[in-house]
Parts: C-alpha cells; structure tokens; sequence
C-alpha cells in the first residue's frame, strides 16, 4: 500500500498527527502537508483510497507544471464541456473525471492543475454565455410582481409602490426605481432615469410589460404608444414590443426581480420616508450594492461586466434627459 493511504487510513480512524508520525516513523510536517494538500482537494479520505495506489501518488504528487505543452493543454480543453455535461446532469465527480483523463493521457495534469485550469475554463465560458445576448443590444423593462411598502412620516400611514427593474441584457446590469402606478407617465420617467444611470442608451428596448408602454390594437399586432415612443426617439432606442420574452430573457429577468426583492425588498421593508424620493434614493444606493456583488460561484459582478464590456458598446445620450 502506498505511503499516501496509510497515512489517510490512520486519518481516517482518527489517529492525531503525532501518532501518525511515529507509526509511520515519518516526519509530522509530512503528515500535516498531506492533511492540508487533502483540504485543498476537496476529496474525502474514502475518495482517494478508492484510488489506486498510483493514483492517490499522483495526487499529492508535487505540481510539475506542463503550461507550455499546447498540445495537451489543447487536448484537455476539449474534454471541459463534457466534464461540465457530466457534473450537471449525471453527477459525475471531478476525481472520476480526472481518472478517466490520466487513463489517457498517463503524463498529463495533476488533479489540482486540472480542476485549476476547468475552473478558468468555466469563467470564460460563463462570461460567453452573457455574449448570447450582445453588449449594448437591449434593454428589458418590467414590474415585480409585488410592490414595496414603507412607513410614510409625512401621511402617518404605511404606503405601497409599484417597483420598476430595467436591466441590460449583456452584463445584466440593473437599475430599480419606485413609482406611484404603471401609468404611462411614471413608466416613461422610469425608464429615462434608468437610461440616464446606465449613462447610455442600448440598441433595443424590450418590453414585457404591455400594459405600459404599448397599446394591443389587435390579436395579432402590437402598437407602440405614442409618447413611449417620443420617449425612445428622443434617445435613439429602437422599441420591440411583439418579441416575447424567451426562456433565456425570462431567466434573466427573474433574477433581477428576485435579487431585487433580497437586496432592495428586504432591507428596506421596516424602513421611514417622508417621501418617495427618499426612498428611491435608499433604493439607488441598495441597487448600487447589489450589481457589485460578484456572481453566484463566479468572481466577478454585473458592475465589472458593465464596466468592462457594455458601457463602452453603449450610445452616448447626446440630448440630455426625457423630458
């Protein structure tokens, strides 16, 4: 048996380091390097003696970096998008995955250079995926579904809002704002002020929420309303209001209004304002906040995205604000 799974068995029934050490007869910085190479695998002692003993060597095996073979780097990017295929819908472990790559390619990476190299993959790929829906392109507008409440200290009573969320489609960027009604003179100023924050003006604009900024002349026909479109001409926008949300829109929408309501919705529900420009000004600062907030399992945020990619793909305001 390798000298590796002797040590994780003793680790396993619970031996201390310093035992371990003097059955062994080897030194306890060695036992306490494999302990702390283990934690950095993310694998279970019962993981790696399931390997084999050549195996389990080479994962505590120090790094010897093979950067510079394009080939192999080449042949194991290709592998990536069935590792992502096969941890997704079949849960198949990297380790396994990793085993079936050492089985072809005996001299290649190490696990940890691999889940390394999968995990700079897995950004790339992730910020393609918001290039499905181009920098610059569109700009989608909706209500959430519920309104937002505060303690009037003025009026003396509790008021509710509707609450707009207009959010670029390519960094997913996003502005909030509170509003009296979905009419069409609160929806307009909603979405200029959105526009101005965005501080440029996107390809498209598209709209979910017909009530507002469109009139349904027929069953098969969607007419823009006249001062949304003064609105959208004035900015230079193009308004698409017959394209409906697809599954993808949909998602993406989704979670602006479910990260509205934990990042806006949330800290704000037992909150005192004389006014709704107040509020709105407590709900722009939250909002701020929350497009810095780095991805779920990504490390990086819709303000960087919008920094780095979108902002510049968008067309300057040149006639100042809708008025």
């Amino acid at each position: 048996m390798s000298k590796v799974k002797q040590i994780l068995q003793q680790i396993d029934h619970g031996l201390s380091q310093r035992e371990i050490s003097r059955r062994l007869c080897i030194d306890r910085k060695t036992v306490a390097l494999y302990l702390q190479k283990m934690k950095l695998l993310s694998l279970t002692t019962q993981q790696i003696l399931s390997l084999s003993d050549i195996e389990a060597e080479a994962l505590f095996k120090a790094d010897v970096s093979i950067v510079d073979d394009k080939e192999e780097y080449k042949y194991l990017e290709s592998l990536f998008p069935y590792f992502k295929k096969e941890i997704k819908q079949h849960r198949v472990t990297k380790l396994t995955l990793w085993q079936e790559y050492r089985s072809k390619s005996p001299d290649g990476y190490s696990y940890s250079q691999m889940c390394h190299h999968y995990y700079q993959w897995l950004k790339r790929d992730s910020v393609s995926m918001h290039m499905e829906h181009e920098y610059g392109e569109e700009l989608y507008i909706d209500f959430t579904g519920r309104k937002i409440s505060y303690y009037n200290t003025l009026l003396k009573r509790t008021v509710k809002e509707e609450v707009l969320v207009c959010m670029l489609g390519g960094s997913n960027y996003f502005y909030v704002e509170a509003m009296h009604s979905q009419k069409m003179e609160d929806y307009i100023s909603g979405v200029s002020n959105a526009i101005n924050f965005f501080g440029g003006v996107p390809r498209t604009l598209i709209l979910d929420n017909l009530k507002s900024g469109v009139i349904l002349a027929s069953k098969y026909q969607a007419t823009i309303n006249d001062s949304f479109l003064s609105m959208a001409n004035h900015y230079g926008a193009i308004v698409d209001p017959t394209r409906p949300y697809s599954p993808k829109d949909k998602s993406l929408v989704e979670a602006a209004v479910n990260l509205t309501y934990n990042r806006v919705f949330s800290p704000l529900r037992n909150s005192s304002f004389d006014s709704i420009t107040r509020l709105n000004e407590a709900i722009k600062e939250l909002v701020i906040k929350a497009n810095s907030i780095n991805f779920q399992g990504r490390d990086y945020s819709r303000k960087e995205l919008f920094e780095k990619y979108e902002k510049q793909t968008l067309k300057p305001i040149t006639m100042g604000p809708y008025e």
